[in-house]
């Protein structure tokens, strides 16, 4: 049975947050219903500004890549092409395949192979 330890710090911390938001929606409930309002549009304000932005910058994954992704959709769902079959008496095309270039010139460095090396024993 194993049973995630959390810091107590942490514990302290959320139990404060929440006796805190109970006393402020007892006594100011219009108040809190008013910050949690600014809260929010600040926190999508800035959500936006990050998509929109700095996402682009930083090269996040899902934002660069999502428009390729929909125009290859869009023409998949827009093409009503049927595809090119072959009749029974043509040949199967042969293509010529590209011819991979020569390895690279590789030397051997000649090496002191018979020399020990100097190390310190213990």
């Amino acid at each position: 049975m194993s049973r995630k330890m959390y810091n107590p710090l942490v514990l302290i911390l959320i139990g404060l947050a929440v006796l805190g938001f109970f006393y402020r929606l007892i006594t100011e409930p219009l108040q809190l219903l008013t910050s949690i309002i600014v809260f929010g549009a600040i926190a999508a304000i800035l959500f936006f500004l990050y998509k929109r932005f700095l996402a682009k910058q930083f090269g996040v994954e899902g934002t660069s890549h999502r428009p390729k992704q929909q125009v290859k959709n869009k023409i998949k769902k827009t093409t009503n092409v049927i595809p090119h079959r072959k009749k029974v008496g043509q040949k199967k095309s042969t293509r010529t395949l590209n011819k991979r270039g020569s390895a690279p010139n590789l030397t051997v460095i000649e090496g002191k192979k018979g020399k020990k090396k100097n190390r310190a024993l213990f």
